[in-house]
């Protein structure tokens, strides 16, 4: 029998956050991991606006990118300590690119930690297409530089340099850029954070060169640099720069400082 006496209840009406709330206090959260925060509510009301503006840019990823004074090496530690967490295995680095004085062409400390001076809220653009890779991937499907140029099509590096000139030319006071290691892992820590399912994480779906280390002898072999999440775990490995329908590159915009 019904209970009586009792008043009905409110109707609970829940809501999802919008991707600029979502971008934000995910981003505030892995701030706090790295022990980065000194006022958490000017902070999220700096990311809402930086944000708010960004996504005027385009369709993909917000994320901030991380000053040189963030070492790559803690962002490795944090990966790590998150993806255990989760069952997942640390962060494989292959040593003959990523690794310090591994030999003479390795990356060095310098290039390891980028040379960015400030924090800064950016857009990882989405790529135009229907791909059923990552769409994080731009310019997939094709060769890297000359050395594996598929008859006479243009290379990657080559249709970097024509999308930042169209980029400038629509939108003054913002840059394209192209995305590299570190902001692979700012993505790789916010997903673990998320609580992002396997398939879904950042470039579990496909491989991303890094175009900034150039290409370089290491291994034995000329190699470029690149990234993934193939089976959860965060992986800083190599590409020969050969065309593969799963392996583009990333590109990432921000405005320039007023």
């Amino acid at each position: 029998m019904a209970i009586a006496g009792l008043k009905e209840p409110l109707e609970v009406v829940t809501t999802e956050p919008s991707p600029v709330e979502e971008a934000v206090e995910t981003t505030i959260g892995m701030l706090q991991r790295l022990s980065l925060v000194n006022d958490e509510q000017a902070l999220h009301s700096s990311l809402t606006g930086e944000f708010t503006r960004l996504v005027e840019l385009g369709k993909g990823r917000l994320y901030v990118r991380l000053p040189a004074g963030v070492k790559t090496s803690q962002l490795i530690e944090l990966a790590n300590t998150l993806a255990v967490e989760r069952g997942f295995a640390s962060v494989f680095t292959w040593p003959h690119f990523w690794v310090p004085d591994t030999e003479a062409n390795s990356l060095t400390e310098q290039e390891l930690d980028g040379s960015f001076v400030a924090f800064t809220a950016q857009l990882a653009l989405f790529a135009d297409s229907n791909s059923k890779y990552d769409p994080l991937l731009h310019f997939a499907g094709l060769s890297f530089d000359d050395m594996y140029r598929d008859n006479g099509r243009p290379t990657q590096l080559e249709k970097i340099g024509q999308a930042q000139a169209e980029f400038v030319a629509q939108h003054p006071g913002a840059a394209l850029d192209t995305c590299d290691q570190r902001d692979y892992l700012v993505w790789y820590i916010v997903d673990m954070i998320r609580g992002v399912p396997t398939g879904e994480l950042a470039l579990a779906q496909g491989f991303m060169r890094v175009p900034r280390h150039g290409r370089r002898r290491v291994g034995g072999d000329s190699c470029v640099g690149g990234v993934c999440s193939y089976d959860g775990r965060a992986r800083l490995v190599g590409s020969y720069g050969s065309a593969g329908g799963d392996v583009g590159v990333g590109l990432s915009v921000g405005f320039l400082e007023d």
